[in-house]
């Protein structure tokens, strides 16, 4: 779901650019070079500050891989090393930054390069097939490890143009019905997936779902981001949207995926310490998160936000 809004808002962004700048293809590269500047820029200050802090302090620790294989994860590599190196530890989460940041490298290029009659929803259709289709190859070269064809850059491209078609219709007229339809025949592909996975788990059913099952909740994805978008809920969907808890989460958000991982080792530290055990309590669930929301919510404001306002000085 992430990487479906990902592909959504910088889409959008590169396309507002190529437009504003009236970039015609590769051949204006002087102009496209100063949309990246702006673009990288402004990506660095949201997102380095915080990680390799945080990268620093685990390095320190020694905490699980984050000083023997440091340069996987200080170079954004994190996706090969737990697709080929290693099973996944306490850093585990980091495989998705890395193909965030794979994907920045490479999505600007690509949506500022080609002309823009060809940035339409057959183009990104095409790249979502391609990249099931590199899945699929992964698979049969690596199977049974299925981690190399879940966390490889271009396996996740199918959830990155699900977000930028996703942006493509949002501009057009599209019926609330349409929407619905694509949900419950996305969730009647996705739910019997799963539940086979988990209560038949064949090989044959985990090659489908380690294929497909992605392909699918990115449609799911893309669906309820466009009833969010148009504005296509009612009043639970309100409630949901416009909650002031939950917008404070999503604006907190990059600290809480930061910090999850983390959070349980955290709390079982200290309940070493001061001798109390709340395992296999429900209490012990809600005091990670409460710690873990919280953690971020002091990161957001007294760290990420004042470097974040180095932003103003590279405005779009």
């Amino acid at each position: 779901m992430f990487f479906v809004l990902s592909g959504f808002l910088i889409t959008q962004i590169l396309i507002y650019e190529k437009v504003k700048f009236r970039v015609q293809g590769f051949s204006e590269w002087t102009k496209i070079l100063s949309i990246l500047k702006i673009f990288y820029i402004r990506r660095a200050l949201r997102i380095f500050p915080l990680f390799y802090l945080v990268l620093i302090i685990l390095f320190l620790l020694n905490y699980d891989s984050a000083r023997k294989f440091w340069g996987y994860h200080f170079f954004y590599a994190s996706n090969f090393l737990y697709s080929f190196k290693i099973s996944f530890d306490g850093l585990a989460h980091f495989w998705s930054l890395a193909v965030e940041e794979q994907f920045y490298l490479v999505w600007p290029l690509l949506i500022l390069a080609i002309p823009g009659r060809l940035v339409s929803v057959r183009f990104f259709s095409f790249l979502i097939a391609a990249s099931v289709v590199f899945k699929i190859c992964l698979l049969f070269l690596y199977w049974p490890n299925s981690l190399p064809s879940y966390c490889m850059m271009p396996s996740c491209v199918e959830s990155f143009a699900s977000g930028a078609i996703a942006l493509i219709m949002c501009k057009k007229e599209i019926k609330i019905g349409n929407l619905r339809l694509l949900l419950i025949l996305s969730l009647l592909a996705f739910i019997p997936l799963q539940v086979m996975t988990y209560w038949n788990p064949s090989d044959l059913v985990l090659f489908i779902s380690s294929a497909f099952s992605r392909t699918i909740f990115s449609f799911i994805s893309a669906g309820v981001l466009l009833i969010a978008v148009k504005g296509y809920y009612g009043k639970i969907g309100s409630f949901f949207f416009n909650n002031r808890l939950l917008l404070l989460i999503g604006k907190i958000s990059y600290g809480v995926y930061i910090y999850h991982m983390f959070m349980p080792r955290l709390i079982g530290f200290f309940m070493d310490k001061v001798d109390i055990d709340l395992r296999g309590y429900g209490k012990l669930l809600f005091l990670e998160v409460f710690c873990t929301i919280g953690l971020a919510y002091i990161s957001y404001f007294y760290f990420e936000l004042p470097v974040n306002k180095l932003k103003k000085n590279f405005k779009y």
